[in-house]
């Protein structure tokens, strides 16, 4: 007999070829809440929710990141139907997406990742994070170090740490349930790079904190790996550039994955 397989939680919208979309870490679908309708006018959209975040299962919160990225490797690879495929990936997600391209060659016609995680940053400081309240504390305190939070690694202008942010945050704070940065830590982005046998983009935020020590360095070293990949910058945005310049996200995402390939 097969292997029973949990099911992923998925938005599902549109018609076309299908686009699979992976959320960042601490988060989960509604990390493309402005991007699934834009999308799903040219495609079959499925905004998962990965093993252990939001409202998918997870077999064991502990698993080892290479057994992680095999269940989630195994799991898209189920969902999908036969024929071309696209894969779009974000932060952690982009990483995940980069193994799980690596591993299926030929599964996906063309494959965008946004600000992917697993480079290690040089950073001259860490972030201000504030640490999160206990539940039973004030909730306009809860939502100030949550909004706080967001403007440090997530977002750039504060205007987009709104009401909607913040609850959007509060939701995936309550449902993670796996660690991401035990894959994510981890210098291993290159790699799978080069395995990827479909072209590639790559889109990085103008005010992307995560990019040490330079956006340029960032391409430069991604480059080293896949001297073909399209670079996208998204003007005005920090790393959570498919939320605050969704409109820009949205062009070229749609400009990219519908180009005939050359």
């Amino acid at each position: 007999m097969g292997e029973t397989l949990p099911d992923l939680y998925a938005i599902r919208r549109g018609e076309g070829p299908p686009l699979v979309m992976l959320h960042g870490g601490v988060g989960s679908s509604n990390h493309w809440a402005r991007n699934i309708d834009a999308l799903g006018a040219h495609f079959a959209v499925h905004a998962i929710d990965l093993p252990g975040f939001g409202r998918s299962p997870i077999a064991d919160a502990k698993m080892p990141p290479d057994a992680y990225v095999d269940l989630c490797t195994r799991l898209i690879d189920a969902m999908l139907p036969e024929g071309p495929a696209y894969l779009l990936g974000f932060s952690f997600g982009g990483l995940i997406g980069a193994y799980v391209a690596a591993a299926l060659p030929g599964r996906f016609e063309k494959v965008s990742l946004i600000s992917p995680g697993g480079l290690l940053a040089i950073r001259e400081g860490e972030p201000a994070y504030r640490k999160m309240l206990p539940e039973d504390a004030p909730e306009g305190e809860i939502r100030e170090t949550v909004r706080h939070n967001l403007l440090q690694l997530m977002l750039h202008h504060p205007e987009s740490a709104g009401d909607e942010a913040v609850d959007m945050q509060l939701e995936n704070i309550a449902n993670t349930r796996f660690h991401s940065r035990s894959v994510s830590r981890y210098d291993c982005l290159l790699d799978e790079l080069r395995g990827i046998d479909a072209p590639l983009q790559i889109l990085l935020g103008e005010h992307d904190t995560v990019l040490y020590p330079s956006h340029d360095r960032r391409i430069a070293h991604i480059r080293t790996a896949r001297p073909d990949v399209r670079i996208d910058m998204i003007p005005g945005a920090g790393h959570w550039m498919q939320y605050e310049n969704a409109a820009a996200v949205n062009a070229v995402l749609i400009d990219f994955f519908t180009a005939e390939k050359e």
